[in-house]
């Protein structure tokens, strides 16, 4: 594991196992937001750097980085693992989050992706690009929140894709 971060990469033209994606300028979001859907439906959303979340298919959340900690699905349950640097080494220290924590997490995470969903919709926003550069990611990634928001965010059994 690096012992130092280095920012992302360009999404809209790196991220090619998002299929289809767009990076977005959301009123009253300061990071561009980039939203991308894989082969066979699963989406990810990123707000710049953090947080970066993926979904399965079914929109169960599988896999994120958010506050600076890594998290993945674990029968149902997200695993919160975080970087300890030594002098030496860096080490990935896991616990699965309780009941409790874990319901704060979803919700926050939910009322992010809630407002994201409004700015959409009432057109506050502004697509600086896509790739594909055809069709409509906009309106494919407003569907898919709208879809996402119906029910609260539940968590999926493992962190791959499938």
């Amino acid at each position: 594991m690096a012992r130092q971060e280095i920012p992302r990469e360009d999404l809209l033209r790196d991220a090619r196992a998002l299929v289809r994606r767009g990076e977005f300028h959301v009123e009253g979001i300061e990071e561009p937001v980039v939203i991308g859907f894989r082969q066979g439906g699963a989406a990810s959303v990123y707000f710049g750097e953090d947080p970066a979340v993926h979904f399965t298919s079914d929109g169960l959340l599988r896999r994120g980085f958010i506050g600076g900690s890594l998290y993945k699905a674990v029968e149902g349950q997200l695993v919160r693992m975080q970087r300890v640097r030594t002098d030496s080494e860096v080490q990935l220290q896991s616990r699965t989050l309780d009941a409790a924590p874990q319901q704060e997490l979803l919700d926050s995470l939910r009322g992010r992706l809630q407002t994201l969903a409004e700015r959409l919709s009432a057109g506050r926003y502004i697509l600086a690009g896509q790739a594909p550069t055809e069709g409509s990611i906009d309106t494919a990634a407003g569907e898919w929140l709208a879809g996402l928001l119906v029910h609260p965010l539940r968590v999926a059994d493992a962190p791959n894709v499938a």
